[in-house]
């Protein structure tokens, strides 16, 4: 069963349901029950709305990006768009067989169904059909819209993968392999996309669909694919490690997560740097196309083998052999040192303000750019995984998987500022009921 649980450890609300989707801005999530009953809650964990019609399973649901509307797929054949207050507000139910895939346009304006038909259908929000596609032979499994809302990307139980543009015509099929493709991916800037296949390897294709890159992990399984905001290189998370590509196939860094897996919980990791030694000992960080954004001659950085840029550009991370991580400006100057047991993996914010430490034995921290700890967290690590903590895109709540293989939701702190206000609110029920203890306790006091 979901549980949301507070800062300070507390569970705040026990969702119904065994399946979690959130919504883009991370303040709404709905559950699904294996019999068709869906419910809707706010991050609080209040219950919004019960969303009943379906008569059996929801295999898919999908938010609106606007956060006003969501749909839910149906093993009855019925795609059903529902407002936030549980209200039905159209049925989509032109498909024979059950409803397998569903997407809102990044505009929130269109739904894209994929059926046990082997057909796609677009909808506008009031459920009138706009367009049907087809050419796939059985279920349409993946379905997604490109970021500028003008294609259309599919992926059938035919191994086929298919392109369209949103007026219907076919732009092209990617001509893949036998292998069970995963997940499809696009990028940012609409260029290129990435398959992700079932024996380890990433595709790269361009738009007309020519394959740009065959990517072999040496890994027997992949988890997520991200394109990095320099459009150059893409991140490659295996259950091994994470590996960094050029788009023309060259490997670029390798780093070890001990099997950890929380790259996939950040849309936005931060491009990954090349560690070079020169023959004085001064060790280059460089970016993907050689650039060099920090020299370090003090000999204490010797064992740097792993850096990472922020987001916003602004800052350095870096890791050692002995599993410190420094964060540096580009500056040069040092920021941070943060000497973590069993470290896993690191990673910084979208915002470039936090950074998240994963270790092996179960920790989850996050910390400030001073290297103040502003949350930690700890579950017993699964024996084949570790820890799976995958952040909301705000970074504003994580949810955490260990050894039970139960989902954990937990309020992320954003700043300092922050936490002491959630602790001073903490206590002031305790200073109520010990009044003698406010006079001794000179904390969480406004200066007369």
């Amino acid at each position: 069963m979901p549980t949301i649980w507070n800062w300070s450890g507390q569970p705040i609300a026990k969702l119904k349901g065994y399946k979690v989707n959130f919504s883009l801005d991370s303040q709404f999530l709905a559950t699904t029950e294996p019999d068709g009953q869906a419910y809707l809650w706010n991050i609080s964990g209040k219950l919004l709305a019960e969303l009943k019609g379906h008569k059996s399973g929801v295999l898919d649901v999908s938010f609106s990006p606007n956060s006003k509307q969501l749909v839910t797929a149906g093993k009855d054949g019925i795609a059903r768009v529902w407002n936030f207050s549980g209200e039905q507000i159209a049925e989509l139910k032109r498909h024979r067989g059950s409803v397998a895939s569903v997407s809102f346009s990044p505009n929130s304006q269109l739904i894209a169904t994929g059926g046990a038909d082997g057909k796609i259908r677009l909808w506008d929000l009031s459920g009138q059909e706009q367009l049907e596609l087809t050419g796939h032979r059985g279920t349409v499994l993946s379905i997604d819209f490109s970021p500028d809302n003008k294609s259309l990307i599919t992926y059938g139980e035919d191994s086929l993968i298919r392109l369209w543009d949103v007026s219907g015509r076919q732009v092209t099929q990617l001509k893949n392999s036998k292998n069970t493709v995963r997940d499809v991916i696009f990028s940012p800037d609409n260029k290129y996309i990435a398959t992700i296949e079932k024996d380890g390897i990433a595709q790269v294709w361009t738009f007309s669909g020519q394959i740009l890159n065959s990517i072999k992990t040496q890994s027997d399984y992949i988890n997520r694919v991200n394109f990095n905001q320099d459009g150059k290189t893409i991140d490659v998370l295996t259950n091994k490690n994470v590996q960094t590509w050029s788009l023309s196939g060259q490997l670029l860094n390798t780093e070890n997560t001990n099997h950890q897996s929380p790259a996939q919980s950040n849309p936005q990791i931060g491009e990954n740097l090349k560690v070079e030694t020169e023959k004085d000992g001064t060790i280059l960080i460089n970016n993907s196309s050689g650039k060099n954004l920090l020299k370090l001659k003090d000999k204490i950085y010797d064992s740097i083998f792993n850096a990472i840029l922020s987001p916003d550009g602004q800052h350095i991370a870096g890791i050692d052999q002995d599993r410190i991580v420094y964060i540096w400006e580009l500056s040069s100057k040092i920021l941070t040192v943060l000497k973590v047991s069993q470290l896993g993996y690191f990673s910084f914010s979208p915002d470039g303000q936090r950074i998240a430490i994963i270790t092996k034995n179960g920790v989850v921290e996050i910390y400030d750019l001073l290297g103040r700890k502003l949350a930690r967290w700890e579950v017993n690590p699964h024996p084949d995984y570790g820890v799976l903590a995958r952040f909301s895109p705000d970074w504003r709540y994580v949810a955490i998987v260990g050894e039970d293989n139960k989902v954990v939701v937990w309020s992320v702190p954003q700043n300092l500022d922050e936490l002491l206000e959630r602790g001073c609110n903490w206590l002031s029920s305790y200073f109520a009921n010990r009044p003698d203890e406010r006079e001794r306790l000179k904390i969480c006091q406004d200066d007369e």
